[in-house]
């Protein structure tokens, strides 16, 4: 009896000190009591990744303590690294701002190195837009697509536009701009040239109304303004060609909204498009090869204003983006991964591409430039976010939740989402960001928790895992365009050779029937608005045509456990509401179910008679259901933001799902350049 008291003594002992806290503890006695900074800096490093995200970031911030009483630079990366990782830890946040405003300020004085928090904000919509050439303005999309104007200096923020959830295209915002001096701000609004009053919008920065540009698009679709020139007389963006499958680079005027400058036309999309200090080029990353299904990979290229000449000024197979001017004559500011992790390089403008880049501050995390003072002070934004999947119970009569959804996956917290139950429920699939560099994977977890990885990883696959029948394989996405590729559950292995779907030339998006030998595409051919659904065999090719019209393109097509429905998320017809369409696998018309939905998001029950979709709800995300023989949306209790999910287990009364935190910040950088 003693021994079996003994033991058990030892092994709560043993459990108590493996507590993340519990050694949190012990490396702080170490620096404060011991003395010995360096023992526990490499103790706060292994807790930095511990899966306890609170201790975590409490040992980033201790670890930067111990730099600074060392007198080492590492403690500002110690600093950004836990308000990078860990945003929503309120106070160790707090103190890693306070002790990098402390180090900013000694470090400018001294003109060495400094990097300064300008603004953060939880959940902002888009891409992050350019800030003024005086360092005060910057314009940002809220989640909601609301326009809000915020002054860098004061800490002020004015909302200019309040979409207040209005999904109307005539309302919609898209990539505000402000102007180099910082007094107006310019913005795209509308829905395409198949959406009435598309048009450029000008006004104010801070106060006033926006006049219309009407834009003379001329067989264009669209317009994606990026950087006004220096005269502050036009606006750089690309404007979209369907019938050519083009995009092309335009310079507009913003007084008669005419398409002047280069006509240049890529067959890959450009993005980050600014103008030179005179005013004469346009330096921008330009895809190589843009498909959802492979890592991005972009190039540096520049853009003669008058002719529309480009050059590449820096290719291969990296991914080169976010160029701006540097203050030298010539030379251009970009993010690169040439190291493995994004940093912040240099490089002489020459038309063969002969220039050799210099790496000037490396790890910056994912960073896009905003633009340059001329004081020389860089303005960069970062975005942070953190994913974790979740357990619900459900009601299978109501198919609300009860209780209070709980963390499920307790491994590598912050990097997980997209989770699937198998159709024996015995397990589940989920894609995992938990390789240190950022490469994601998908994780099968058994009976008992035991997991098994997957052999392919990938750095661009939000996708859920969708198994076959037999719950024996499953699929993850595409390793290449239009190919199909199985992966063994037990093993996570790949299972046999990868299967290509022929005769995809358009845009297209994938739904798998159950026992994945064959595949459901909902096409846009290029070119066309028409939208065409058919079925695919994966074993003959063989290609069945099973409905046609001139609607918009439907999305996220989903096949019903029982194989005899086909779900889509679109229009009826072209200009209509979004909804959850419905049609047969044999083929047939669509019929509406519910209006509303958002466009990834679109689950089966297991039974098929049930659809479970997203729609926006006060700010944030919801889960609804709905029949597949009509009646009113279901709201299931689900809430969130970037909700991906649900999945139902077998017996319908378990649920998992993924949500995300995310932010954006703008940050200040001084003194990055070689003297």
């Amino acid at each position: 009896m003693k021994i079996k008291q003994l033991t058990l003594i030892l092994a709560t002992a043993t459990a108590l000190l493996a507590q993340p806290n519990v050694q949190l503890q012990r490396a702080m006695r170490m620096e404060t009591l011991d003395g010995n900074l360096k023992g526990a800096i490499a103790q706060y490093e292994a807790l930095a990744r511990s899966s306890d995200r609170t201790v975590a970031a409490k040992a980033l911030v201790r670890m930067g303590l111990c730099y600074e009483k060392l007198g080492s630079a590492e403690a500002r990366k110690a600093y950004e690294r836990a308000l990078r990782e860990f945003p929503g830890e309120t106070e160790s946040a707090a103190t890693a701002r306070a002790r990098l405003a402390q180090l900013t300020g000694a470090a400018s004085e001294s003109g060495a190195l400094s990097s300064r928090l300008l603004f953060s904000q939880p959940e902002v919509g888009g891409l992050l837009g350019p800030v003024s050439e005086d360092g005060r303005i910057f314009a940002f999309l809220t989640a909601n697509g609301s326009l809000v104007v915020r002054d860098l200096q004061t800490g002020i923020s004015h909302e200019r536009v309040n979409r207040g959830g209005e999904s109307k295209p005539a309302n919609m915002v898209w990539a505000p701009v402000p102007s180099r001096d910082g007094s107006r701000i310019a913005y795209a609004s509308g829905g395409g040239a198949a959406e009435p009053g598309y048009e450029l919008r000008i006004g104010p920065a801070t106060g006033g109304d926006f006049s219309a540009v009407p834009l003379k698009l001329a067989g264009h679709s669209f317009f994606h303004p990026w950087d006004w020139s220096p005269d502050g007389r036009n606006l750089a963006g690309w404007v979209y060609i369907p019938a050519q499958n083009v995009w092309n680079l335009a310079v507009v005027d913003t007084q008669s909204g005419e398409l002047r400058g280069p006509s240049s036309r890529r067959s890959q999309r450009c993005e980050r498009g600014v103008f030179s200090p005179d005013g004469k080029q346009i330096a921008a990353a330009c895809y190589v090869n843009e498909n959802v299904n492979t890592p991005p990979d972009r190039d540096i290229v520049v853009f003669d204003v008058a002719t529309g000449q480009e050059s590449t000024i820096l290719g291969g197979l990296y991914d080169d983006r976010s160029p701006i001017w540097a203050p030298a004559a010539g030379k251009i500011l970009f993010v690169s991964n040439r190291q493995g992790k994004d940093g912040l390089w240099m490089v002489e403008s020459k038309p063969d591409g002969s220039a050799v880049p210099v790496l000037l501050q490396g790890d910056l995390g994912a960073t896009e430039l905003l633009g340059l003072t001329k004081d020389g002070t860089l303005h960069y934004g970062r975005r942070t976010q953190s994913r974790d999947v979740y357990l619900a119970n459900l009601d299978p009569s109501s198919l609300r939740v009860q209780g209070q959804p709980k963390r499920f996956v307790d491994t590598y917290l912050g990097h997980n989402s997209s989770p699937a139950w198998s159709p024996s429920g015995d397990s589940f699939a989920y894609a995992s960001f938990r390789d240190i560099s950022g490469v994601s994977r998908v994780v099968v977890r058994g009976k008992g928790g035991a997991e098994v990885v997957v052999a392919d990883g990938n750095m661009w696959n939000y996708q859920t895992p969708t198994w076959c029948s037999d719950s024996r394989l499953l699929i993850w996405g595409t390793p290449h365009p239009a190919t199909r590729r199985l992966y063994d559950a037990a093993t996570g292995a790949v299972a046999g050779a990868d299967t290509k779907i022929t005769g995809l030339h358009a845009a297209y998006q994938l739904g798998y029937a159950p026992d994945c030998r064959s595949v459901y595409v909902s096409a846009r051919p290029h070119g066309s608005e028409r939208r065409q659904i058919f079925r695919v065999d994966l074993e003959t090719q063989q290609r069945t045509e099973l409905y046609s019209d001139d609607a918009e393109w439907s999305l996220a097509p989903s096949v019903s456990p029982d194989g005899k429905w086909l779900a889509m998320i679109g229009r009826m017809v072209r200009g209509g509401q979004v909804g959850v369409l419905l049609m047969p696998t044999s083929g047939g018309a669509p019929r509406l179910l519910a209006t509303g939905a958002d466009d990834n998001i679109l689950r089966w029950s297991p039974d098929s008679k049930h659809l479970f979709y997203m729609r926006p709800e006060a700010g944030q995300e919801e889960i609804f259901a709905i029949s597949i023989a009509g009646g009113a949306p279901v709201a299931t209790g689900i809430r969130g933001r970037g909700l991906i999910g649900p999945s139902l287990h077998p017996d319908g009364k378990r649920v998992l799902f993924s949500s995300r935190e995310s932010s954006a910040e703008v940050w200040s950088l001084r003194n990055f350049l070689p003297k």
